[in-house]
């Protein structure tokens, strides 16, 4: 499994995807009432608000938490990635299929 994969040693800073399964444009948000996520290795979604009561990220901080999701705008868009905590399913790697490789990164602004 590549990192960022969704492993047990993933980077919480860096996620990959499989480029031609991205349906640009990708945009990052703050979570919205509703939110749902299909966890990497998991069939069901689950709730992006219990993803991080789960990961014990206090409640004033959890609309930090940056969502980055693909088809921007438009009623498919998807979930890929909740920045730091957790990616989908959506647009695996598959070192046999994948031809090119889409990394996302966070980095903290400096004040």
């Amino acid at each position: 499994m590549l990192p960022g994969q969704g492993s047990q040693g993933e980077d919480p800073e860096r996620a990959v995807f499989d480029r031609s399964s991205v349906r640009l444009p990708l945009a990052v948000r703050s979570r919205r009432a509703g939110d749902r996520l299909l966890p990497f290795g998991r069939r069901t979604p689950k709730k992006v608000k219990d993803l991080l009561i789960d990961a014990k990220v206090p409640r004033r901080l959890r609309s930090k938490v940056p969502i980055i999701i693909d088809c921007a705008g438009k009623p498919e868009e998807r979930i890929l990635w909740v920045g730091g905590h957790r990616r989908s399913a959506h647009a695996p790697v598959d070192r046999g299929k994948t031809v090119e490789i889409l990394e996302v990164r966070l980095s903290r602004l400096k004040s």
